[in-house]
């Protein structure tokens, strides 16, 4: 069963309409990159799959079943989106990282306890105590990995996560979203341009365009058949 899908999905902005009968699923341990233009509705469609956008029509379901208006906040629990630009709290990393286990309310041992471990695998342990929003952009998107990380999600949606990372952090995400993948129940999606992340990480892959899914299926298939596009950057 899909840890979470997409039947029909359409969104309308006044008259545009970014989202175009999108139908997707994505399996339980499965990567799933999202790839296309600029404008494509890349973003959109991550923000459906979180619940952070609801669609004009169509239907978002978690393990098989809709997520309606009163399932609304408990599947959010469930579902983690790191931004392109990360939202961070104007308090220190530690307590940024923290903020997802509090309001769920575990046990502040337990906080710190996987806090710690959080932070330790993204590199940042020695700068828990620093305000989150004066580091730097490749920091301040190695805590918003951090904050997905400890929350234990079931869905992990990612937008353009190696956006100002330097190749050890680019090499950190590739671990993490490993790390998801070995754990087996956890469903991923990445928005990216980077076409070499794909290849490496995806199992698979979807090109959206306006708004529509231009090409879905196994990456390999994908990226061979829609070679001439990737090769000539139509895509990016």
């Amino acid at each position: 069963m899909a840890v979470i899908s997409l039947t029909g999905v359409t969104v309308e902005f006044d008259s545009t309409r970014a989202l175009d009968h999108i139908d997707l699923r994505v399996e339980p341990g499965e990567v799933l990159s999202i790839i296309g233009p600029n404008g494509a509705g890349k973003t959109t469609l991550l923000r459906v799959m979180a619940g952070l956008q609801r669609p004009s029509s169509g239907l978002l379901s978690f393990r098989g079943r809709a997520v309606t208006d009163t399932e609304l906040p408990e599947f959010r629990r469930r579902v983690t989106m790191v931004f392109q630009k990360p939202i961070l709290f104007g308090t220190t990393v530690f307590n940024n990282v923290a903020y997802g286990l509090r309001i769920r309310g575990v046990p502040e041992t337990e906080v710190k306890q996987r806090v710690t471990a959080a932070l330790e695998e993204v590199g940042m342990h020695g700068l828990a105590g620093r305000q989150a929003r004066t580091l730097s952009g490749g920091e301040q998107k190695r805590v918003a990995l951090a904050m997905a990380r400890v929350t234990q999600p079931d869905v992990i949606l990612l937008d353009e996560p190696t956006a100002y990372l330097d190749r050890d952090g680019v090499a950190l995400v590739d671990d993490i979203v490993q790390c998801f993948r070995r754990e087996g129940h956890v469903a991923v999606a990445i928005a990216t341009h980077d076409i070499l992340r794909v290849a490496h990480l995806s199992d698979q892959t979807l090109i959206l365009d306006a708004g529509r899914i231009r090409a879905k299926g196994q990456t390999r298939e994908v990226i061979r058949e829609d070679l001439e596009s990737l090769a000539f950057g139509d895509l990016t």
